[in-house]
């Protein structure tokens, strides 16, 4: 029986507990635009986690963006994305998104909320029309020749 390699490409944003510490070397507190502070969360910095991390941050922000809006004050927001890439690397075997949040609204509003959150995300819906992405330029500059040179 074949077995089948999984690699964890995780990512999470979430709203830090407490006053952390800027940086540890799988996480990164940053300043955000609709809370004080967020919390990344990534083992190693390769691309399909960061893939992950800019998924789980857009959703992330259209959570306390609609909470917001809904008058729902929100106490912790945890956005967790995850999956792993064919073996060449150049394809999604599928991406997964659990979203965890406590607020002062009922379990339904708060599930409706979070569903609304995911579909809104503008991240997912482009990876969804896989729209094209192409190389414009390089800039290279080896290191032995003096700027300006040609």
């Amino acid at each position: 029986m074949a077995t089948t390699d999984h690699h964890s490409y995780a990512a999470q944003v979430r709203l830090p507990a407490g006053e952390p510490e800027g940086v540890s070397p799988s996480r990164i507190v940053i300043q955000h635009h609709r809370a004080p502070r967020v919390e990344w969360n990534v083992d190693v910095a390769t691309g399909g986690h960061m893939l992950h991390l800019a998924i789980a941050q857009c959703v992330f922000n259209n959570v306390l963006r609609l909470g917001a809006e809904q008058r729902i004050l929100l106490s912790d927001v945890n956005v967790a994305v995850d999956g792993d890439f064919n073996a060449e690397g150049t394809a999604s075997t599928g991406i997964d998104c659990v979203i965890e949040l406590n607020g002062d609204s009922d379990r339904a509003n708060l599930i409706a909320l979070a569903k609304n959150a995911f579909d809104e995300s503008s991240v997912v819906a482009v990876l969804r029309r896989a729209g094209r992405v192409e190389l414009q330029s390089v800039r290279a500059m080896p290191s032995n020749e003096p700027p300006g040179a040609a």
